[in-house]
């Protein structure tokens, strides 16, 4: 897959069947990060389910259900 703005294709795409049995395919997709000095600390885990951000001593997390 060509690279779109940086942008290029992680793994294949996944294929997920809901229960009113409507499909659902989804793409996952990496660029390289540029480095700008921090002005703070921001943690940030990214998993297959969710993605955990904190910032200013409180934790948000992002269900996205995949």
């Amino acid at each position: 897959m060509q690279k779109r703005g940086g942008w290029r294709l992680k793994s294949q795409p996944r294929l997920k069947l809901d229960e009113r049995g409507i499909a659902y395919v989804h793409f996952v997709f990496k660029r390289a990060a540029e480095e700008e000095p921090a002005s703070g600390v921001v943690s940030v885990d990214l998993d297959e389910n969710n993605v955990a951000v904190k910032a200013g001593g409180r934790v948000y997390i992002l269900e996205t259900g995949i």
